[in-house]
Order: structure tokens, then C-alpha cells, then sequence
């Protein structure tokens, strides 16, 4: 997976003005916002929820917890929560409760 840094050198602009893209600011040329989306999506960049969360940045993570993974229904609810999350920046995880009231 691509990092910050080489989604900057293919776009031809500095990581600082790729993190301003990823951030929304509006203090992008637009030449070089364009340069920037067009790598990120040439390379299929995603942040590192990680290491953003260990800037101070919100972790962009949800948790679901599940009484019970064995419920024939749920894999494809969480398959389709993984995938809305993935798709929007975040990042799943899940608790499997064993249908225990204490731990959930």
C-alpha cells in the first residue's frame, strides 16, 4: 500500500500538500489538488487510521459489538457495515460477546 509520501512524489507536490487535500483545507492550488486526487486514486491511497489516531486525530473507527458471530445473518450485515466504513476512511472492529450481558 502506498504511503503519503510516494502519493506525493508520483503527483509531483510536497506530502504537506497532499495531507492539506486529504484534509479538505482549501489552501491547494487547484492544479496541484488535482495532481494530488489523481495519485491518490492512480495508487488507491488510504490513511493509516493508526497512525492518525496516534497524531491526536479522531481514530475513525467503529466497533460493533456482536452477541454472536455464529448468527447466520450477521456476516453479511458486518460484511456490509466493513465495506461503507472502508469506503468512507474507517475502520471496523469487532467484539464477539459470546451473547455474555457482562461483556457486552
Amino acid at each position: 500500500m502506498a504511503d503519503i509520501r510516494e502519493v506525493a512524489k508520483r503527483a509531483n507536490v510536497s506530502p504537506s500538500t497532499v495531507s492539506r487535500v486529504l484534509g479538505g483545507t482549501t489552501r491547494v492550488v487547484e492544479e496541484k489538488r488535482a495532481r494530488a486526487l489523481a495519485a491518490i486514486d492512480e495508487l488507491d491511497y488510504r490513511p493509516n487510521v493508526s497512525a492518525q489516531s496516534l497524531k491526536g486525530i479522531r481514530t475513525r473507527t467503529i466497533g460493533l459489538v456482536i452477541p454472536n458471530v455464529r448468527n447466520l445473518v450477521l456476516p453479511a450485515a458486518i460484511r456490509g457495515v466493513e465495506d461503507v466504513a472502508r469506503n468512507h476512511g474507517y475502520a471496523v472492529v469487532l467484539c464477539n460477546t459470546d451473547e455474555d450481558s457482562e461483556k457486552e
